[in-house]
């Protein structure tokens, strides 16, 4: 089978059930394909995204909304309804071409899914902070830790760059 894709911004479920996101010519709205039955399901494109990163579970999604907000979205991948938002970084440039973007907050769901790490390297509040994936609540902050950062495999470290020190550290967390 050959999809064919107005833009390739997809991504495979951990499970490799889904592949998501996905636009297809003619459609505004981003979908997610269910590889099981190639079925689509539509996400409101009033909320689209143009990154999307999977919980480890393949229940939830997180997509980035870059083009003209601030903002980030949870989905619920069952039901393809909005769970809830949060509020991110972007800077942009400009020059002959058009627009790019030259910094933006990265995502990465910790191994059992319970917390959201958003890490920012050029921001003017660069630091880490710890996020509920349901809902975007802030759960804790590395203020002396900026991006890139990373979850070790057990999801008892992370690693990030130390602001302070000019170097990487390495931070012990504890997931409940």
């Amino acid at each position: 089978m050959i999809l064919q894709l107005k833009e390739f911004l997809a991504q495979f479920s951990p499970d490799s059930h889904y592949l998501g996101l996905i636009y297809e010519p003619g459609q505004l709205s981003p979908r997610l394909l269910d590889l099981l039955t190639m079925k689509t399901l539509p996400l409101d494109s009033k909320y689209a995204g143009r990154e999307v990163y999977w919980s480890p579970d393949g229940r939830i999604i997180l997509t980035d909304r870059t083009d003209d907000k601030e903002e980030a979205y949870f989905w619920d991948i069952e039901t393809g309804k909005r769970l809830g938002l949060i509020k991110t970084f972007v800077k942009y440039c400009f020059d002959l071409l058009g627009t790019c973007i030259i910094d933006i907050d990265t995502f990465d769901f910790s191994p059992n899914g319970k917390i959201l790490l958003s890490a920012n390297k050029r921001a003017k509040n660069r630091q880490v902070k710890l996020l509920s994936p349901q809902n975007g609540n802030l759960l804790a902050e590395i203020t002396d830790a900026s991006g890139p950062a990373y979850w070790s495999p057990d999801g008892n470290f992370i690693l990030a760059q130390d602001k302070q020190k000019d170097r990487i550290g390495i931070w012990r967390v504890s997931i409940k």
